[in-house]
């Protein structure tokens, strides 16, 4: 088994870039235009609430707004595409396209993350297009190459876990538009990706911080910062700890769907 897994995972990212057959511009205008937009939205509304917003601000420490506020939202992106997913899948299910994996030998946790892994490609294309177009879009600086690749590297290598969380919960349930909106609203409320966590109540702001978006965010947020290599490995154990939670929750979850499923004398996992 262990043999064939990079063939295994080269073949889910294979057919993702398949999937992936849209005009490039139109590509690019997806993965950029709904990210600018909000981030344009929400820099706006602080505009009559600060002064000097082409400064820092309290909470975004020595960083310029705009910055703060754009890679807190490439993150948020790369998150929620983690949702489509799961959403892409529950219409699989529905239609029957997922039985043939289910009544084969294939292991399901390789399944599950070589599907998240797959991933990979519109991710880091997203993510690059919406960096490069909104530093042009709002003026601001981006960090050296090597920090910005660096930071997608451990915050894409971490979401993993909590990708396979998502999709073994949307495999599991039958409400798919509830459980969009189940991930979507906690992700731009609890991330600090659109205002500081610091506004939260203490108990939010408690949940927020065992919330892996929120610190994601503040690994990419640390590129920008002179001691990103000396901050990175503690973020990265805090996120280790994180994965491994997720990772296990998400197989026990496919887990008892697959063992209910085939109970019931279906696999669609309703």
């Amino acid at each position: 088994m262990l043999r064939r897994l990079p063939l295994f995972l080269y073949r889910h990212v294979h057919r993702s870039m398949k999937s992936m057959h849209l005009n490039p511009l139109t590509f690019f205008l997806q993965q950029t235009t709904w990210p600018i937009l909000t981030a344009a939205a929400a820099y706006f509304s602080y505009a009559p609430l600060y002064d000097g917003l082409r400064g820092a601000l309290p909470f975004t420490g020595a960083m310029d707004f705009r910055t703060w506020l754009c890679s807190g939202m490439a993150v948020l992106a790369l998150y929620l595409e983690y949702v489509n997913l799961g959403s892409h899948l529950a219409m699989d299910r529905d239609y029957g396209i997922l039985e043939p994996v289910f009544i084969s030998p294939v292991n399901r946790g390789l399944w599950l993350f070589g599907t998240v892994l797959g991933a990979l490609p519109s991710v880091f294309l997203g993510f690059s297009a919406f960096m490069a177009s909104s530093a042009l879009f709002f003026g601001f600086a981006l960090p050296s190459v090597g920090r910005l690749l660096t930071a997608f590297a451990v915050v894409f290598a971490f979401s993993l876990p909590w990708g396979a969380l998502v999709c073994s919960i949307f495999l599991s349930g039958r409400n798919s538009r509830f459980l969009y909106a189940l991930f979507e609203t906690p992700a731009e409320f609890l991330s600090g990706a659109r205002f500081p966590l610091s506004a939260l109540p203490n108990a939010l702001a408690f949940v927020a911080s065992l919330y892996p978006l929120s610190l994601a965010i503040g690994v990419i947020r640390a590129a920008w910062s002179a001691s990103f290599y000396s901050e990175l490995p503690g973020l990265c154990l805090r996120l280790l700890a994180m994965a491994l939670a997720y990772a296990a929750l998400a197989w026990s979850i496919l887990h008892r769907a697959e063992k209910r499923g085939k109970r019931d004398g279906t696999l669609s996992f309703g």
